[in-house]
């Protein structure tokens, strides 16, 4: 396995642990900055690991132009920067609770429809007044936002990143095999 992979692999993991731990806020917290961290160093790993391979220079110069003008890669890079150097990531968190009641019918109900030729059709509810009211369980979501980026959660920010980052890694890893380590 490659030093690149072993990263990225790393980047999964924190981003499980922010999914884990959506409600603690700590856990939350320190989980975002690791993740940010390790995902960030993804690119720097590759580039360090593969700077020897003749066309890998070339061809990593498509993918930085194409991350230059990513919104996604541009905020993790200042994120990245932000934590390491200065000070925490600021965050806020937003719980959604969505409440869902189904209504019964405590009596009897009883359809008629007339047809046009005169017959009538009865439909009988059948509702039983002793059937007591069903309730769902309410729905709750925590979602995580950068105080500056409001476009996105942080988890779908840090899907689609990592999602990226593992189809830039295949590439380089099918470009490059010898580098990958067993």
């Amino acid at each position: 396995m490659s030093n690149t992979r072993q990263k990225l692999d790393e980047a999964k993991y924190f981003l499980s642990q922010m999914e884990a731990n959506v409600i603690n806020i700590s856990n939350f917290k320190f989980n975002l900055s690791a993740f940010v961290s390790a995902s960030r160093s993804v690119t720097l790993f590759m580039q360090k690991e593969y700077a020897t391979e003749k066309k890998f220079s070339g061809w990593y110069k498509n993918w930085q132009l194409k991350m230059a003008i990513n919104p996604i890669y541009q905020l993790i890079s200042r994120k990245r920067t932000m934590t390491i150097h200065t000070q925490p990531i600021e965050t806020r968190k937003d719980t959604k609770i969505t409440l869902t009641e189904t209504l019964s019918l405590r009596d009897r109900v009883v359809l008629a429809t007339i047809h046009q030729d005169g017959s009538v059709e009865l439909q009988d509810s059948g509702f039983d007044k002793d059937k007591p009211p069903s309730y769902k369980k309410p729905k709750v979501e925590h979602l995580w936002f950068f105080n500056d980026y409001l476009d996105k959660d942080i988890l779908s920010v840090a899907t689609d990143y990592t999602s990226s980052l593992e189809t830039l890694v295949k590439e380089c890893e099918s470009k490059f095999k010898e580098k990958i380590k067993e």
